[in-house]
């Protein structure tokens, strides 16, 4: 279970399992991990994501926005979909879901009211 915080500027990621905090991620200018010392993002995504992913990447997936500049954009009744090589992510009323075969990395975000 977690929540997420947006702004325009800002994205803030916590992530529970079993009433514990296991994940606090800060991305706005720079990237927080669990209060850690804030890095670029073009670091973290060399860490965690991809070093060739562009660095505003995890901060547009996580607001829901098109990436990589719009390549292979399509857009579907109630959000968009792109198909770049082997990533696959789709933005919708009630899911976020991005995933990169190649990279092993997946993320999928789905609404709970």
């Amino acid at each position: 279970m977690g929540f997420i915080s947006r702004s325009t500027e800002a994205v803030l990621i916590d992530i529970f399992s079993l009433g514990n905090q296991i994940l606090k991620l800060e991305i706005d200018d720079f990237v927080t991990l669990n209060g850690a010392t804030p890095i670029p993002p073009s670091m973290f995504n060399s860490r965690y994501l991809h070093s060739d992913y562009p660095p505003e990447t995890l901060k547009e997936i996580f607001l829901g926005k098109p990436i990589f500049e719009k390549l292979g954009l399509e857009n579907v009744e109630d959000g968009f979909i792109q198909h770049i090589g082997e990533i696959t992510y789709r933005v919708s009323q009630d899911e976020i879901y991005f995933k990169d075969k190649k990279n092993g990395v997946l993320i999928k975000l789905k609404r709970r009211i």
